[in-house]
């Protein structure tokens, strides 16, 4: 508490209740301020303030000192060893390793409460927004500024109480008023969730909504760079599309495919990790909404974003949003989770973390009471494990687009790019024209080939 000592009179302090009156006896250095009644607790407090009784200090574990605001850059910062048994243990995001629930608590030495909030003049309450992850052992942090400013370590501290209260989740998009206690700030008041206030927010369970087949195609040909998903390689709104290629085509063709999910207002959010810090730039260009790593982020970091990209696209779908979702790359994804889960089991690290991986593409689906989420996710392919890991991709996917680069900033997409049950999306005319292109465009460069897609489909 920042309070002068003059501030510490009889007439002040006998305004607060008895539980105020022991949060200060706690700062000011009172032992045992529990056991006094509030007259001799006043006594006690004036005491210690004016210099007559020494501050308690405890020395050993029976007391403890006074509570102060921790700081979150080193709480965020800190990790913890793993616990030599795993009987009732969970992963924490926050300090990127497996810990005991019965001992772990990020906040221990936080003592915040709405009383605190009544009595201290000084604080600074303001508004703000941002994405909500919510922690296995009930806390929560408020990511100020949403799902881009992540890396800024900007945030807000969200109590297990708020979290209930409003049914926060993770990936919500809140607007909140915080109070600043000194280096930390802490969430007091929800004031929207998801663009609804609170009381008129109608929630759905993203796995609970009913999964249907695709039946609409997203017409992305509106930009002659994209004639190929006409009918080659058409993309229906809620499926799974892995591309496969150069790397320079696959950039070329995710900016493209951004600029026309916007033309149609679908929302994207794109998830890039192991990415150099200056492709950053780039992606902030393109106006979209976005979680990047550089590849000296921790892989404890990358599974933090990469959840809460996944959680974030999953709440605008149970609103109702349509979303497109675009990985680059899935390697990184599985190194990352990898890693991860070899802290806790060297045996099972490699299974749980396809496991998750699956989950992953799970995530895109059309529902018929939701909205839907179209997956779009890459991988280059280079080595034997990265071509066991697209073969195990290409069968979970609707959608398969293999890119060459035909230029500096150009893209042609193969023939042999196909989609599955894609009569679903296209009509007779269009799927024996798609045969009549394949015939033609065997064997052809690309320059040839960019010609035979004019040709028939402009």
């Amino acid at each position: 508490m920042n309070k002068s000592k003059s501030q510490y009179t009889e007439k002040n302090l006998s305004q607060y209740g008895i539980f105020q009156l022991r949060e200060i006896a706690r700062n000011v250095g009172v032992h045992l301020p529990t056991t006094y009644k509030k007259e001799e607790l006043i006594d006690k407090i004036l005491q210690v303030v004016s210099g007559k009784v020494e501050p308690f200090v405890a020395k050993n574990k029976k007391g403890r000192p006074p509570k102060s605001f921790i700081s979150f850059d080193s709480a965020w910062k800190k990790q913890e060893q793993q616990p030599e048994s795993e009987d009732n243990t969970f992963f924490s995001w926050e300090k990127g390793a497996w810990v005991k629930d019965e001992v772990y608590n990020l906040f221990s030495e936080l003592r915040v409460s709405e009383a605190m909030q009544g009595f201290d003049k000084n604080s600074q309450q303001n508004v703000v927004s941002g994405i909500v992850f919510c922690e296995p052992n009930g806390f929560g942090t408020l990511h100020i500024g949403g799902l881009n400013e992540i890396t800024s370590n900007q945030m807000a501290v969200i109590n297990s109480s708020i979290i209930d209260r409003f049914n926060l989740q993770n990936g919500d998009i809140i607007v909140a008023q915080v109070i600043t206690h000194g280096d930390i700030q802490i969430v007091c008041d929800v004031m929207a969730i998801n663009g609804f206030a609170p009381d008129e927010l109608k929630r759905q369970n993203f796995a609970q909504l009913e999964t249907i087949s695709s039946n609409e195609i997203i017409k992305l040909w509106q930009d002659d760079k994209l004639l190929f998903t006409k009918c080659i390689a058409p993309i229906g709104k809620g499926q799974r599309a892995f591309v496969t290629g150069d790397k320079n085509a696959k950039n070329v063709l995710f900016e493209h495919f951004a600029n026309e999910f916007s033309r149609q207002n679908i929302q994207t959010i794109m998830l890039a990790l192991d990415k150099r810090p200056e492709e950053k730039i780039n992606i902030e260009n393109s106006g979209i909404e976005y979680s990047f790593s550089s590849f000296d982020m921790i892989p404890f970091r990358q599974m933090y974003l990469i959840e809460l990209a996944i959680n974030h696209a999953k709440r605008l779908c149970e609103l109702g949003k349509s979303v497109a979702l675009l990985i680059d790359d899935l390697m990184s994804v599985l190194h990352a989770y990898e890693f991860c889960f070899k802290q806790k089991s060297l045996q099972a690290s490699e299974i749980d973390a396809i496991i998750s991986l699956k989950k992953l593409l799970a995530t895109g689906r059309n529902t018929s009471n939701g909205g839907n989420i179209t997956l779009i996710c890459y991988s280059s392919n280079r080595t034997d494990e990265e071509k066991k890991l697209a073969q195990l991709i290409d069968d979970l996917c609707n959608c398969h687009i293999k890119v060459n680069r035909s230029g500096i900033n150009d893209f042609v997409v193969l023939p042999d790019s196909y989609t599955d049950n894609a009569f679903q999306l296209l009509d007779k005319e269009s799927m024996l024209l798609a045969d009549k292109i394949k015939k033609e465009a065997n064997g052809v460069s690309d320059i040839e080939l960019l010609q035979i897609y004019e040709k028939y489909l402009r």
